[in-house]
């Protein structure tokens, strides 16, 4: 009883599906029939197994969960013991496994080269910098330069920010291995504040830029052409040899 009332409602879901592509006169193609075979087979054996087996199948799953877990601390702890470090690498979906040494080396020479950066150590600004930035807004509210709902919205809540931090994606598929730097500070205490003064800016900014701005690859070419039509622009190239990112995502 129980087999035939399966294959009812397996053979009912296959005309559906094939009604539907139908439907969008579409062929559904050999690799549809063997979704809806395979699909048919699972249906059979969930409803076909005894609850008991399927108790004990659910058991070794977890039992696979937990060897995955294991074997994922014991590989973080050969990485840690290795100075090992596994890390994204940039433009593409591979990983990178490099030495720490590496990285603190390549880390060095840039933050020495561009002075934007440095290494803090064991001081934390964090708190002074959360405490001056909300000093700031209460004197901003006292002389009535902004009103109370939008001291309420800039004001820094302790728990919800921190310092922005570098750090580095490995470009493999570049000759030695350089780092990317990307500057992460979406979580910084003046973020809030530098949200709200770009929506009262940015219209003024595209307003004022309007013809030195580029909005798309086609509006570049035309203004590349009107500017080149004009004797007194000339166009420069510049090859970037570094630079550093903010990432605000």
């Amino acid at each position: 009883m129980y087999e035939n009332k399966n294959e009812c409602i397996f053979l009912e879901l296959k005309r559906e599906i094939q009604t539907r592509f139908l439907q969008q006169k579409a062929a559904p193609g050999l690799t549809v029939d063997q979704f809806i075979n395979e699909l048919g087979i699972r249906l059979q054996n969930l409803h076909g197994n005894p609850i008991r087996n399927r108790i004990s199948e659910f058991t070794r799953f977890n039992n696979k969960k937990k060897n995955y877990y294991r074997l994922l601390q014991r590989l973080k702890y050969k990485f840690h013991l290795l100075n090992i470090i596994l890390q994204k690498t940039d433009k593409s979906k591979v990983f990178h496994l490099g030495k720490m040494q590496d990285y603190q080396l390549k880390s060095k020479q840039y933050m020495d080269e561009t002075g934007a950066s440095k290494c803090l150590g064991t001081n934390d600004p964090l708190p002074d910098l959360g405490e001056r930035t909300n000093k700031y807004l209460v004197n901003m509210r006292l002389l009535h330069r902004i009103n109370q709902k939008q001291y309420e919205k800039l004001c820094v809540k302790s728990d919800e920010v921190e310092l922005a931090h570098l750090y580095y994606l490995p470009k493999a598929h570049k000759p030695g291995t350089p780092l990317r730097p990307i500057i992460y500070g979406f979580k910084r205490p003046t973020i809030k504040i530098s949200c709200f003064l770009d929506v009262l800016l940015r219209p003024l900014f595209d307003r004022i830029a309007v013809d030195t701005t580029v909005l798309s690859g086609s509006d570049l070419i035309n203004k590349l052409s009107n500017w080149l039509n004009k004797e007194i622009y000339s166009m420069i190239l510049y090859y970037v040899l570094s630079m550093w990112l903010t990432c605000i995502q």
